[in-house]
C-alpha cells in the first residue's frame, strides 16, 4: 500500500494515497489506481548492483504504452521507496522530486497477509 508520494513536487492527496495498491508478480507490476502511478501495468526490470539500485518501468497498456520510466529504488525490510523520471528523461539520482523536475516518487509498505 502506498504511504506517500509525489508527481512533479505536488504531494498526493490523502485519498489517492489511501486508495493505491501495488501488486508484483516476477517481472510484472499493477496498480489499479493509476494516477499516482506510472501506469496501471507492466513490467519492471532492476539492476541491484547500481548505486543508488536502478529500476525501469515500462508501460503496458495507455497513452504511454511501451514507454520506459528510469528509477532508482531501495528496500527496507517492509518499506519500498522508488523515484522515476519521465520518459526520454535522465534517470534520477537521489530520492527527490522538486517542482519542475517531472519526478514521481513514491513509498510503499508491505501489508501484512
Amino acid at each position: 500500500m502506498l504511504v506517500a508520494g509525489k508527481r512533479d513536487g505536488k504531494k498526493f492527496t490523502e485519498e489517492e494515497v489511501k486508495k493505491s495498491k501495488l501488486f508484483i508478480k516476477g517481472e510484472t507490476f499493477r496498480i489499479p489506481e493509476s494516477s499516482v502511478a506510472t501506469n496501471e501495468d507492466g513490467t519492471i526490470n532492476i539492476d541491484p548492483s547500481k548505486k543508488p539500485k536502478e529500476m525501469n518501468a515500462t508501460t503496458g497498456s495507455g497513452p504511454d504504452k511501451g514507454k520506459t520510466w528510469q528509477g532508482i529504488y531501495e528496500l527496507a525490510a517492509d518499506k519500498y521507496k522508488v523515484c522515476f523520471a519521465l520518459p526520454g528523461k535522465d534517470r534520477p539520482t537521489e530520492f527527490s522530486c522538486k517542482v519542475g523536475s517531472g519526478h514521481l516518487l513514491q513509498v510503499w509498505k508491505r501489508e501484512k497477509e
